[in-house]
């Protein structure tokens, strides 16, 4: 989940109303679904990122280790290059 200011005001929908923030948004705030273990990511700029994309919990990592790997470790990596090739500041 990608949360952020866009550089453009109203650009940002999200991607289904399940997956919608439940208060709503201050005007100019785009609130974006993505994948970040798949590294589809919008092809935009953002002021912020907020990662809140990470599988928690040590027994479960036990018995999924690898799904864990791939959310928390590869796909913190994507998002952090996504936001150096953008040039994301926080």
């Amino acid at each position: 989940m990608l949360s952020g200011r866009s550089t453009r005001q109203g650009t940002g929908s999200p991607a289904s109303k399940k997956n919608s923030p439940k208060d709503p948004l201050p005007e100019g705030v785009a609130f974006h679904v993505c994948d970040i273990r798949q590294g589809k990511l919008p092809d935009k700029s953002f002021d912020a990122v907020v990662h809140l994309a990470a599988l928690a919990g040590v027994r479960p990592s036990l018995d999924r280790p690898l799904e864990y790997e791939t959310t928390n470790v590869i796909g913190s990596i994507r998002l952090l290059e996504f936001c150096r090739r953008m040039g994301v500041p926080q």
